[in-house]
């Protein structure tokens, strides 16, 4: 149990003090320039302890800032089951965050610490590159030991493998943590290797991050070429590379190698769990994007091929989000996919994928997974094939499982699982993109301190407040025929985010900035 009037307590209480500013747990857990983050680490440990305490559980924090620059880093916590921090949980973790004193720390902990103790429980944390991760991670432990909590450092991580370090090792008979790592690889490249053989020709993006390290593991098994893997250089981390910068920007990262016939070119992003293929064109820099609605569409169509082969009645459903490309719904629902659209974030996806017996969800940024039902994974133990097409099919959709993330997003993971599908299906990297015609679309931002005041519909395609925003957005949208439009809060970062689609660039281009100069003229 937590004594805070220990001198270990006030001791590490000192050591961890907060700036002068408020922080809030969102999308992205706690997100900020790293110099601000120290005294909050050290109350996320005392937050992780708390949760663990709560469910009994293992429990994890993953220090990293995703996409964003070296400058910046982040905390986030990973529940038991190796999911997101439970949406009534970040309350807590807000509240935890901002206490500046021990008594009110005592207080708050008095009421909601658990009666009973579970000295078995841990906190599993893990970084990534930034020079900043090891001293986060230090203040997480000092959070942890101030209240008498286990934890474990398991150092450089991907996103994704420390997902999966949590979730496995709240299993029956688990090996011990440390192994962890190695079991995530190891399963991985098995799945891989049962489902398709590796075609080579695949370059890919590591962003300059902590991909690089698994990727060089795999690029003999795989046949593919990392580049962008340096991560000596701090302030190469996602500059002019990744994910992001590729969606985004609809440019090829730097040192994309020269094109080659029938190559594939894909990119990470600095923690790993983002994917997007790119072509590279004859315009310097410039390339054809298959973001996440693509990768999507083409793992449904890999999913109805094996189930019509096994005709078996199983539903195959789709979540998406208002970033998702008109053009890419559209198709969806002309495949006879069931369709939801969630607002923006892994925790509203991934629990209305659960609701489907193979619920594929994706952000247009590269983010998602598909998820396998019970009821799948039964129907699949029962299958008897009586056809040698049927037992490759059956066998197909058990790697699936074992290769897919089962709570994130995983870019490694997703890149397999996309060249195992196009080998299956026989399909080049052109049939790929040309899958459909995306509507185009331009994606901006506006620095906004206040941005939380402008509030939104459940699924974010709306503004309520300040209630005479949507009729501006309105009008703004009938300027140009066919088009669609939305602006809503970052949950990363103090801004708003601006989302146009029209039917030609030079029209998308118009409506979000005009939409951007409406909203710098907005006073919250």
């Amino acid at each position: 149990m937590f004594d805070l009037s220990s001198d270990t307590f006030q001791t590490l209480w000192a050591q961890h003090p907060l700036p002068a500013q408020t922080f809030h747990y969102g999308t992205a857990g706690f997100r900020s320039p790293h110099g601000s983050l120290d005294g909050v680490a050290f109350r996320v440990g005392v937050l992780a302890a708390l949760r663990a305490q709560h469910l009994a559980t293992n429990v994890g924090v993953c220090v990293t800032a995703s996409h964003n620059g070296h400058q910046d880093n982040g905390l986030k916590i990973i529940e038991g089951n190796g999911e997101m921090l439970e949406i009534d949980w970040e309350e807590h973790a807000t509240t935890i965050a901002n206490l500046r004193t021990p008594e009110t720390l005592s207080t708050l902990l008095a009421a909601i610490w658990p009666t009973t103790y579970h000295p078995e429980c841990s906190v599993i944390v893990g970084h990534d590159t930034r020079p900043s991760g090891p001293s986060l991670v230090q203040a997480i432990l000092d959070g942890c030991r101030s209240v008498g909590q286990a934890a474990l450092d398991l150092g450089l991580r991907t996103t994704p493998e420390l997902h999966f370090a949590v979730r496995e090792s709240n299993l029956p008979a688990a090996p011990p943590i440390q192994e962890l790592p190695s079991l995530y690889y190891t399963r991985m490249l098995s799945a891989f290797r049962s489902l398709a053989p590796a075609c080579g020709g695949l370059h890919v993006d590591c962003a300059n991050g902590v991909g690089t390290g698994l990727l060089q593991r795999l690029e003999a098994s795989v046949h593919c070429v990392p580049f962008n893997t340096n991560t000596a250089d701090c302030l190469l981390l996602n500059h002019q590379c990744g994910a992001d910068y590729v969606q985004k920007e609809q440019r090829c990262p730097a040192n994309t190698p020269l094109p080659e016939p029938g190559a594939r070119y894909a990119s990470l992003d600095g923690d790993a769990d983002r994917l997007v293929y790119f072509i590279p064109t004859d315009i310097p820099d410039a390339c054809q994007l298959i973001d996440g609605d693509k990768i999507l569409t083409l793992w449904c169509k890999f999913f109805q091929a094996q189930l019509a082969c096994l005709a078996l009645p199983l539903i195959i459903g789709v979540v998406q989000t208002a970033y998702a490309n008109g053009a890419s719904t559209q198709m969806l629902r002309g495949m006879g996919l069931q369709v939801e659209i969630v607002p923006t974030g892994v925790k509203h996806l991934h629990p209305r994928a659960k609701r489907f017996d193979i619920g594929v969800y994706f952000e247009a940024n590269g983010h998602g997974t598909a998820l396998f039902s019970h009821q799948f994974t039964s129907a699949l133990a029962a299958y008897k094939p009586t056809s040698p097409e049927q037992a490759t099919a059956l066998a197909r959709l058990q790697a699936c499982q074992q290769l897919l993330h089962p709570t994130v997003g995983d870019a490694i993971a997703d890149l397999l699982m996309c060249e195992a599908c196009l080998a299956i299906l026989q399909w080049d990297v052109e049939k790929f993109v040309s899958l459909y015609t995306d509507l185009p679309s331009r994606q901006l931002k506006v620095s906004f301190e206040n941005h939380t005041r402008i509030k939104t519909v459940w699924d974010e395609t709306k503004v309520t407040q300040p209630a005479s925003m949507q009729a501006e957005i309105d009008k703004c949208v009938s300027m140009y025929e066919g088009a669609r439009a939305f602006v809503r809060p970052s949950g990363t970062e103090p801004a708003v985010r601006i989302y146009a689609e029209a039917s030609n660039q030079v029209e998308a281009d118009a409506l979000a900035l005009d939409l951007k100069k409406m909203l710098e003229g907005v006073k919250l």
